[in-house]
């Protein structure tokens, strides 16, 4: 009866054992997606502001900066980096999609008329504003000083709550903002 008894332990403790590891396993999973997404926003987000810093290094001269509901454009005049001919920039937004109540973006750049990438459809918030030394919103392009440039990216991926049906992700927003100063707007 005791040899009985001992097996029927064991054979417990092994299995809420084994259902622990499991756990943890699931556990793990879950973290690696939040991370691997995360990380998959993040760079996105870094590759396109990387191309926009390189752009407004060498702005000469501001055409348009047009906030409105629909679309923005912002269209500036630029020196491109080992090209001593000045190129017409576009930077314009196009709603892609609306997920979980959150309006997706993307942000087309155009160089002298012709599509040359953008950004990922992960955009959310775009602003571009021409301010003037002190930092304040100037109307006419032509008195800025300084390009102000904010954007916020979602995450599309996530996971399972236990409290809700949709996916979550840990991280859901991150945003990139910056004050460029171009010295031929000065």
């Amino acid at each position: 009866m005791q040899v009985l008894l001992d097996n029927m332990a064991a054979t417990i403790i092994g299995g809420v054992i084994f259902l622990m590891l499991i756990a943890v396993n699931m556990s793990n999973r879950e973290s690696l997606t939040d991370t691997t997404a995360f990380y998959a926003m993040v760079r996105q987000q870094e590759e396109f502001a990387k191309i926009l810093t390189l752009d407004l290094q060498g702005v000469e001269e501001l055409h348009d900066v047009a906030e409105n509901t629909a679309d923005s454009t912002f269209r500036f005049r630029t020196f491109i980096e080992n090209d001593p001919n000045p190129h017409e920039i576009v930077y314009k937004r196009q709603f892609v999609r609306r997920k979980d109540g959150v309006r997706y973006y993307r942000i087309v750049r155009y160089v002298d008329g012709q599509q040359v990438g953008g950004s990922a459809d992960i955009i959310t918030t775009w602003t571009v504003q021409a301010r003037d030394a002190a930092g304040a919103d100037v109307g006419d392009p032509d008195a800025a000083r300084q390009i102000f440039v904010h954007f916020d990216v979602a995450s599309l991926l996530g996971r399972k709550t236990n409290n809700e049906a949709r996916f979550k992700p840990t991280v859901e927003r991150t945003y990139w903002e910056a004050a460029f100063f171009p010295p031929l707007l000065q």
